[in-house]
């Protein structure tokens, strides 16, 4: 009992204005010689400083580090070292306990690099065709998306429809999950592997690799114990639309999924779900929120992942359209539709819609750091090739820009005072890392490639790792 009023007598001192009896800091009216409280403390950061353990590092999808890079180290990066890892890579390197993982394209694999010398530690064969029939051909798109390390464990899809689970220091096999079937559909995972330790599971999407054979889009969730596997498709029976090659995003708090949704297929009406953002119960799949998209162009799907954040005394969902336009919504009521939108980029204008790999539309996932929403896309209304924006994310407003030499196609990554973003020139020859002042804008070092590239820039283990469409896989690091 004298415990209970204890706390009773606590709660009720904490309610009243001023110090409270005997105090003489705190912030109310009846203070005397108060003291502003101390901020609170930082929330702490799950991921080991140094890793960068799935794609955009962690299940918000922000592209944070945990490290601290400056604006002055930066000038100082030079490459460590390169390594040609297969046929193609699209995905972003993520990096655990040492190892860089890296996925290919075409001929699909998984290899792990160790990230002092870009030796190859292993390598596991995945590669698997896939096939519909109204292609009439077999087609090898290998692995698209990231891996996810957990645990010491590496998670990887492949093109033969299974997740894998594999020892993250053997590349050895521990078990296979069924998503996907590669025939006669043409079915493929073409999202990267998201993976959360407190709710026990990891998520895919699937979209198909024909475009005369657009499958249903849905979403899987594995179970990481036993790989067992619940999925939910995204649009009714019968219907062809809502392909998921983005990746979700997750708020492990409210065990809730977030998709950004491929197009519809007919009319948008008879399938919510699609160009939509929608948000799921984790652990069923069902949905419990939705926003589609009432745009009227054919082709303005969301190719950007979701991106979690906080801003106004609200809980925002980001993602940018083929449509050339970043929404923001409230995740409490994502049917009222968007607290703001920005243009990032402008489409053809024939009513088709975005054709990013020409420069249109926008399928760059944005960043979340330092306060500000880091997004980018294609050729912007101001006529650049490309451009990558600070916003607030509270409203909108442009803190600073950066035109790009080419169109931005996957998402930045920030490191304290430093942000790193890929740019694709227009003629799909070369490729540009740059590193700019991620308080100003302001550059601070580039480095180029004779090669288009799709793989986003990843932090990691004291590095900047970068990987071109060629498989070449590149370190930059400080001098030793």
């Amino acid at each position: 009992m004298r415990t209970r009023a204890l706390a009773v007598a606590a709660a009720l001192a904490a309610a009243l204005p001023g110090c409270g009896s005997g105090s003489r800091s705190g912030t109310g009216p009846g203070c005397v010689d108060c003291t502003p409280p101390p901020p609170p403390p930082p929330p702490v950061d799950p991921v080991p400083a140094n890793d960068w353990p799935q794609f955009r590092r962690d299940v918000e999808g922000t592209s944070r580090a945990g490290m601290a890079l400056s604006a002055a180290d930066a000038a100082r990066l030079s490459e460590e070292w390169s390594r040609d890892v297969g046929r193609s890579a699209y995905a972003q390197a993520v990096v655990a306990g040492g190892l860089a993982f890296v996925t290919t394209a075409d001929v699909g694999s998984a290899v792990a690099l160790d990230v002092s010398t870009g030796e190859v530690r292993w390598r596991v064969d995945l590669d698997h065709p896939t096939h519909a029939d109204c292609d009439g051909r077999d087609r090898r798109p290998g692995t698209w998306g990231s891996a996810a390390v957990l645990d010491g464990v590496v998670y990887v899809a492949s093109a033969d429809g299974g997740v894998y689970a594999l020892d993250a220091a053997t590349g050895e096999r521990r078990w296979r999950a069924a998503v996907a079937s590669p025939s006669p559909h043409g079915e493929l995972i073409e999202s990267s592997v998201l993976v959360s330790k407190a709710l026990g599971k990891l998520w895919v999407g699937v979209a198909s690799t024909a475009p005369c054979d657009q499958v249903p889009g849905r979403v899987a969730a594995v179970d990481l114990a036993t790989g067992a596997v619940v999925q939910r498709a995204l649009v009714p029976d019968g219907r062809r639309g809502g392909a998921l090659w983005s990746t979700p995003s997750l708020d492990e708090g409210a065990g809730l999924l977030y998709l950004a949704t491929g197009n519809a297929i007919g009319d948008p009406g008879t399938e919510p779900l699609a160009q939509a953002i929608v948000a799921l119960d984790a652990v069923t799949l069902e949905p419990v929120g939705s926003w589609q998209n009432p745009t009227p162009l054919v082709n303005a799907d969301f190719g950007a992942s979701p991106t979690l954040l906080a801003a106004g005394g609200r809980k925002l969902v980001a993602a940018a359209s083929k449509d050339g336009w970043l929404y923001v919504l409230d995740r409490a009521n994502l049917a009222a539709g968007p607290v703001w939108k920005f243009q990032l980029a402008v489409t053809a204008g024939d009513g088709h819609g975005g054709d990013p790999l020409v420069g249109l539309g926008a399928i760059a996932t944005a960043a979340s750091a330092n306060g500000l929403l880091y997004a980018a896309g294609g050729r912007t209304p101001d006529g650049e090739p490309g451009a990558i924006w600070a916003l607030d994310p509270a409203t909108g407003a442009v803190r600073w820009k950066h035109a790009t030499r080419g169109p931005v196609l996957q998402p930045p990554a920030v490191n304290g005072e430093v942000l790193a973003v890929v740019s694709s020139f227009d003629d799909s020859g070369h490729a540009a890392l740059e590193l700019l002042d991620a308080r100003t804008g302001a550059p601070l070092a580039s480095f180029g490639a004779g090669a288009l590239s799709l793989s986003p820039p990843t932090f990691g283990a004291g590095r900047v790792f970068w990987a071109t469409e060629d498989a070449v896989v590149r370190s930059l690091a400080l001098p030793r």
